[in-house]
C-alpha cells in the first residue's frame, strides 16, 4: 500500500478510502469475520485511521498499520458491543453448542483464530513448530528434540521464549504493561 494514501484519506479521497476499505474488508474476512461484520469494521478503522494518522511513524507498511487498527478496534468491538454479548449469552444457553468445558463453539473459533494470528504474528519458523508440537499435537520435549535435531533442553529453551513472546504480545495488545520479565 502507498505511504501516501494517508494523506489521500486526509484530503477525502474517494479511490483511496476505497482501496483501503477493501483491504481491511478482506484481511477481516480472511480471519473469520462475517462479511457484514467486516464492513462495519472496515469503516470503523478507516475513521480511527483519519483521527490517528498523525500517529503513523512508518515503522511499518500502512497496510500492517491499518491491520493493527482493525484488530485493536475489532476486539474493542466485540468486548463492548451488547449484538455480540446477546449472541454469545443465547449460544452458550444452547447445549448443542457447548463443549465440555463451557465455551461455545463459535468462542472457541474466535480464539483459535486469534491464537492463529498471534503465533504467525510474533514466532519465527522454528519457534511456531516447537510450540504447536508441544501445544497442539502434545508431543514430549524428546520427541520434539528428535524431529528437530536439538537437545531437549535446547528445545525446552525455545518453548520457553515463544510462550514469552506470546505473552508480551497479547499484553502489548491489550494494552497491559505489567508485563513479567
Amino acid at each position: 500500500m502507498d505511504p501516501a494514501i494517508l494523506e489521500k484519506i486526509k484530503e477525502n479521497d474517494h479511490l483511496a478510502i476505497a482501496e483501503c476499505l477493501s483491504y481491511i474488508n478482506r484481511w477481516a474476512q480472511s480471519v473469520g469475520i462475517s462479511p457484514s461484520d467486516a464492513d462495519e469494521l472496515s469503516l470503523k478503522t478507516i475513521e480511527q485511521a483519519f483521527l490517528k494518522a498523525h500517529t503513523f511513524r512508518g515503522e511499518s507498511t500502512v497496510g500492517t498499520w491499518l491491520i493493527g487498527i482493525a484488530k485493536k478496534t475489532w476486539a474493542y468491538t466485540y468486548r463492548q458491543n451488547a449484538k455480540y454479548t446477546e449472541r454469545l449469552t443465547s449460544l452458550d444457553a444452547t447445549p448443542i453448542d457447548q463443549v465440555e468445558d463451557g465455551k461455545s463453539i463459535e468462542r472457541m473459533a474466535l480464539n483459535e483464530i486469534l491464537a492463529e494470528e498471534i503465533i504467525r504474528e510474533c514466532l519465527n519458523e522454528e519457534e511456531r513448530r516447537i510450540y504447536i508440537w508441544r501445544e497442539v499435537d502434545e508431543l514430549s520435549y524428546m520427541d520434539i528434540a528428535n524431529l528437530v535435531g536439538k537437545s531437549e533442553n535446547a528445545v525446552r529453551l525455545t518453548k520457553y521464549r515463544a510462550d514469552k513472546k506470546i505473552r508480551e504480545y497479547v499484553d502489548n495488545f491489550w494494552g497491559n504493561n505489567d508485563t513479567v520479565k
